[in-house]
């Protein structure tokens, strides 16, 4: 762990990866579950972090991350769809685009 990166930011990371340790059969419901009940200044990273592990999970399929997307909580949703898109994107950049 750095010790030079300061607290709140060593556990935004660590709740990004919540959705990759909680992943239960891939039941992205249950996922979202164990975001909602992380401190609620955590719960948008949290769901950012399940949208980038739909992503990879869905192949960069929309429908499909639109749908694993919308089984979390309404609030925090747009949040999953930021990690979905931001996912999409930086594994589909090209340098020569």
């Amino acid at each position: 762990m750095n010790l030079d990166v300061p607290p709140q930011r060593r556990e935004a990371r660590a709740l990004l990866q919540v959705p990759n340790r909680a992943d239960s059969k891939r039941d992205f419901a249950k996922v979202a579950s164990v975001c909602d009940r992380a401190p609620e200044q955590w719960r948008r990273a949290c769901y950012q972090g399940i949208g980038t592990y739909v992503s990879g999970v869905t192949a960069r399929d929309p429908a499909e991350g639109t749908r694993l997307c919308s089984l979390g909580a309404p609030r925090y949703r747009p949040f999953c769809f930021v990690g979905l898109v931001k996912n999409f994107i930086d594994v589909t950049a090209n340098t020569d685009d």
